[in-house]
């Protein structure tokens, strides 16, 4: 083979691997906090509880979700998706901001899936270790699937987030 020829198809060959091989494995564990640091770790992640959730369906649960000491809102749904209860505490310094909370595991899936693709579209931007910018942080339950806790809280902001916890009802 031509020596030209041949450096021409290691180099080819070095810029496939150094291509291919600078992505770190995606880890499989539903229960890892994940967020804008690794955007593919977290579509896959986000991916996986989906599936984890649609895979205990038709299931008659409760879904309490919690806004800091807030406001919490808890929906007991029957197992063709119907709402049977829904009551909602909030202190009245939160009563406008009880709207934000997710009225089911679905919506609280969407919401999350929205953050994730801002950053997928390049929409928002990553920003650097420790800088104010946009961020989001998600849970998920290893069991069930569904989302534990979500924000887009970073090292500038000081609120809360939300907690959802859901039961399986017999």
């Amino acid at each position: 083979m031509n020596p030209r020829r041949r450096l021409a198809l290691l180099i080819a060959a070095i810029s496939m691997v150094a291509a291919c091989g600078t992505s770190e494995p995606l880890d499989d564990d539903l229960s890892v906090r994940t967020n804008e640091r690794n955007v593919a770790q977290a579509r896959h992640t986000f991916d996986l509880a989906v599936e984890q959730w649609e895979r205990q369906q038709p299931m008659a649960h409760t879904l309490t979700t919690y806004f800091g000491t807030f406001a919490e809102l808890e929906i007991s749904y029957d197992a063709d998706g119907n709402v049977l209860t829904e009551e909602l505490r909030h202190d009245d310094a939160s009563a406008g901001q009880v709207d934000v909370l997710p009225r089911s595991v679905d919506a609280a899936f969407a919401e999350i899936d929205a953050l994730i693709r801002l950053f997928e579209t390049g929409e928002r931007e990553v920003p650097e270790d420790g800088e104010c910018g946009h961020h989001f942080n998600v849970r998920y339950d290893a069991t069930l699937g569904n989302p534990t806790s979500y924000d887009t809280l970073g090292p500038c902001d000081d609120g809360v987030g939300l907690e959802l916890s859901v039961r399986v009802d017999e």
